[in-house]
């Protein structure tokens, strides 16, 4: 009976003694991610950002009807048209580097 009891003591101090080993391991503070990781994580947002913006682009052309849709192309195709003769705006001639 002894030597389940002391058995039972010495396995407690043992797991008692290791404990502060398993709490240290949990503290220590993560590194801060490195330039090359956080442009990595930027060109990601980004590229997933435009991806987003595609698709929202896609599913509305694709909510409007046949005639809609025809309208806005020749609209788009008008409007580049127009922009194409239009100069350089006003600001960029007057601080445009000589």
């Amino acid at each position: 009976m002894r030597v389940k009891e002391s058995f039972g003591k010495v396995v407690l101090i043992f797991i008692m003694s290791m404990l502060p080993v398993f709490v240290s391991a949990q503290t220590k503070a993560p590194k801060p991610p490195t330039k090359k990781e956080q442009e990595k994580k930027a060109a990601q947002k980004e590229k997933d950002a435009q991806k987003a913006d595609e698709k929202a682009k896609k599913e509305y052309r694709k909510m409007q009807s046949k005639k809609t849709r025809k309208s806005m192309k020749q609209n788009k195709k008008r409007s580049d048209r127009n922009r194409k003769s239009k100069g350089a705006p006003f600001w960029e001639k007057w601080f445009k580097r000589r």
